[in-house]
């Protein structure tokens, strides 16, 4: 909690008055994660025709595209 505090600059009252818990906020969190890493996962792919081709499309950018997040995995 303390490395939040510190990145935001906010203090504890600050940070609870948008999450109730520790546990919403790392929920929120992952969400934010999960739907910025699947957003540039799928980029260019409503280009690609046909299931199959889309699969490919998909598995090749999940191992060329870096990770968006610094530091973080793929």
């Amino acid at each position: 909690m303390q490395d939040v505090l510190d990145a935001t600059g906010l203090e504890k009252g600050g940070v609870y008055r948008h999450f109730v818990s520790k546990e919403e906020l790392a929920a929120e969190a992952f969400r934010y994660a999960w739907a910025r890493v699947a957003k540039a996962r799928r980029e260019g792919q409503d280009a690609i025709p046909g299931a199959v081709e889309k699969l490919k499309y998909s598995v090749r950018r999940f191992a060329e595209t870096p990770g968006v997040f610094p530091g973080g995995v793929r």
